[in-house]
C-alpha cells in the first residue's frame, strides 16, 4: 500500500485489490454509478453477485496483463482505476483503461496518481503495449487528465452512449508504451 498527501490535506492510499475487496467495491458501484453520468452503468451498479465479484477480482490478480487498483481515504473506498487485457496470445499486449473517483473527491489529484500508478505498472509488465480508453466528447476534465497521463485521441465514436434516452458520443483514445 502507498499512501499520498491530497491537495486537500487528507491521505489518500492505494493499493491492489483482493477478492476480500467484493463487497465493499459492490457497495462502492451503486454510490459512483449514481453520481456522474460519465460512466458504462448508473445506480443500479453492475449485475454481479459476491462470489462473481470475487472470482473477477482474483482472475485479475493472477493475469499477468491485468491490475485493479483501490483508493481510499479514512479507510474507505473513493476511487477505481484498472487496466485489463485479454488473455488471448494476439490480444494480451493491449488494454483498456477505466478510472472513478467519487465526486466529492474529484479535483484533488486522485485520477492523476491513479493513473500515473496503472500506466507504470502497464510499463514494467513488458507485455502491455497499448492501453485504449472511451470518454464523453463532453467530459473535458477527464479528456485533460488523460491527455495529462499521455493518452492521445484517435477517433470519435458517435452515439456511443444512451442515457435517460439521449445519445452521447465518446473520444477513443489510447497511450502508447515507449
Amino acid at each position: 500500500m502507498e499512501t499520498f498527501r491530497l491537495k486537500n490535506g487528507q491521505l489518500l492510499e492505494i493499493r491492489k485489490a483482493d477478492p476480500e475487496d467484493a463487497a465493499q467495491l459492490l457497495a462502492y458501484l451503486p454510490l459512483i454509478g449514481a453520481e456522474s453520468d460519465n460512466l458504462l452503468f448508473g445506480k443500479e451498479g453492475i449485475a454481479l453477485t459476491l462470489e462473481g465479484e470475487q472470482k473477477l477480482l482474483r482472475e485479475i490478480g493472477e493475469e499477468p496483463n491485468s491490475i485493479f487498483l483501490l483508493g481510499f481515504v479514512n479507510g474507505v473506498l473513493i476511487a477505481t482505476c484498472n487496466v485489463r487485457a485479454s488473455q488471448r496470445e494476439r490480444k494480451r499486449h493491449q488494454g483498456t483503461f477505466a478510472i472513478a473517483v467519487r465526486k466529492p473527491f474529484w479535483h484533488l489529484g486522485i485520477g492523476s496518481l491513479l493513473g500515473k500508478k496503472a500506466l507504470d505498472w502497464a510499463k514494467a509488465t513488458n507485455i502491455i503495449a497499448t492501453i485504449q480508453l472511451t470518454v464523453r466528447t463532453d467530459n473535458v476534465h477527464a479528456i485533460r487528465l488523460y491527455e495529462r497521463l499521455g493518452f492521445r485521441p484517435i477517433g470519435i465514436l458517435h452515439r456511443d452512449l444512451r442515457i435517460r434516452g439521449e445519445y452521447h458520443d465518446t473520444l477513443m483514445m489510447e497511450w502508447l508504451v515507449e
